[in-house]
């Protein structure tokens, strides 16, 4: 059974990386880095974008196999914590 979990994982994540979503961390999510947008009515929402993507998982059930696959959103900062932290010492 694990090497059928395993099979799954890996057509799965095949099927992504075909769709040019890119792994981002340890765990499979896949976000989309070409379909980027700036969050806006923030007040760093210059700095800050949202990808779009997927989160995909596997486990062994009693009825058998479960597959879930879930819409997720990475929001990612410009700007570092030493530009924020020099930004605010300046004013």
């Amino acid at each position: 059974m694990n090497d059928l979990l395993q099979y799954f994982n890996i057509v799965v994540k095949n099927a992504l990386r075909q769709k040019n979503y890119h792994q981002v961390g340890r765990f499979p999510k896949f976000f989309l880095s070409q379909d980027q947008e700036t969050v806006e009515g923030m007040s760093y929402a210059n700095r800050c974008r949202k990808w779009p993507g997927y989160e995909v998982t596997t486990k062994q059930c009693t009825a058998g196999i479960f597959l879930n696959v879930d819409a997720c959103t990475k929001f990612v900062r410009e700007q570092t914590v030493l530009e924020e932290i020099n930004e605010r010492l300046e004013n």
